[in-house]
């Protein structure tokens, strides 16, 4: 039997001597539990909704292949007269070197800071359209990018009506979490710990926070703060384990607050799904949480603008993001607690712009429309019916 490597070279080979037919292929991390993982199943869904001809490769990352959903889809690489690649800011430059130029390529990157380096903004010129998750990494695209920039909202699953409270409440409990081998600094998760401790006395025992984060041994030190906090807090309680999808909605839906006090986000993902699931939000009102996390959907926080130090991120010469107030933090907290009907009306708001601008139905319409304009789901006179994602015919030439 082939290797995979080699699976993959000789699908690379055919698929480019194969004709283009009408659709959208979807590049990225589908198997893998990380954020831009989610981020490309869920554009993924979004043209499933809308009934586009899809097709797709599979960019895997070694020991961060948890995700069964599209195994079986990773070799359908029907070449499309579309393709969108989603990947973060740092990966383009890699990709491109082996990019197949006759589709329209359409680059979806993810990125947390208002500059672009010199080599992956080269690597986004060789796109022909550079969509952008998040309104905040559209001001970035044209201020950087010569290349045409649109927004194209992130994706995600939402429920047909928003979730009820959690039931048999007890006490207000706070979620919070991380990946350690992202950029703790970015994440912040001190600030959510110290924030929490300011709003709430140890007298106050009706309240508690769920600090959840996975990853390698790459910020021990964070564990050890973390693993102190709650032995001197006893309603603080550390989850540090990799959670399947499933038990993961589930921690979510066992919360009444999410509490995000990053420094920067592209997207959002922890507090746009907490959104989803009807909880309060709190978070910096900075990056891309601020469209849709507002005074009327939710608490932002208030930043002061914060240089970043070598090694806080890649590429930090000359960049900054944001230090959000734990003080401001710490009274959203109060407010969400005194005014629990408060809350829930801006709970509703946010889920109702959610549904609006971030459903499968609405992106996966936004992405039809441009698709459309671009002739990419114009089928020749002569073609035959086109194979669905999940029609047989696909999978055959696996």
């Amino acid at each position: 039997m082939l290797a995979a490597t080699r699976l993959e070279h000789l699908a690379r080979r055919i698929g480019r001597r194969l004709p283009l037919r009408p659709g959208l292929k979807v590049n990225g991390h589908l198997t893998s539990e990380i954020g831009l993982g989610e981020a490309a199943r869920n554009m993924a869904r979004a043209g499933q909704a809308a009934g586009l001809p899809l097709s797709y490769r599979n960019l895997r990352l070694a020991d961060r292949d948890n995700e069964p959903e599209f195994a079986a889809l990773r070799w359908r690489r029907v070449p499309r007269k579309a393709a969108l690649t989603v990947l973060g800011l740092m990966s383009f430059p890699d990709f491109v070197r082996a990019m197949d130029d006759r589709p329209f390529n359409l680059a979806y990157p993810a990125w947390e800071l208002s500059r672009l380096p010199e080599a992956p903004r080269r690597a986004l010129e060789r796109f022909d359209e550079v969509w952008a998750m998040s309104r905040f990494v559209l001001d970035a695209l044209e201020r950087e990018v010569s290349a045409p920039a649109r927004w194209m909202p992130q994706a995600l699953p939402l429920p047909p009506r928003m979730p009820a409270p959690r039931r048999g409440r007890e006490s207000l409990r706070l979620l919070t979490f991380f990946d350690v081998d992202s950029s703790v600094v970015r994440k912040n998760p001190q600030a959510a710990v110290e924030a929490f401790a300011a709003a709430f006395t140890p007298e106050r025992r009706d309240v508690e926070l769920v600090v959840k984060l996975r990853g390698g041994a790459r910020d021990e030190a964070v564990r050890a703060w973390l693993r102190q906090a709650a032995t001197r807090d006893p309603r603080i309680t550390v989850v540090d384990e990799t959670l399947s999808r499933a038990a993961l909605d589930a921690l979510m839906a066992d919360c009444d607050v999410f509490l995000s006090l990053h420094r920067s986000e592209g997207f959002g993902f922890g507090a746009a799904e907490a959104l989803a699931a009807g909880k309060a939000v709190v978070s910096t009102d900075y990056g891309g949480t601020a469209d849709f996390v507002t005074p009327e959907t939710g608490y932002p926080v208030a930043w002061s603008p914060r240089p970043l130090a070598p090694g806080d991120y890649a590429h930090t010469e000359g960049q900054s993001w944001a230090d959000p107030s734990v003080e401001a933090a710490a009274e959203a907290l109060k407010a969400i607690y005194d005014s629990p009907d408060e809350a829930r009306r801006r709970c509703e708001a946010g889920f109702a712009l959610l549904r609006r601008e971030h459903s499968f139905e609405a992106v996966g319409a936004r992405m039809t429309a441009r698709l459309s304009e671009l002739g990419a789901l114009r089928r020749p006179a002569a073609d035959p019916e086109d194979a669905g994602p999940g029609d047989p015919r696909e999978a055959s030439r696996r």
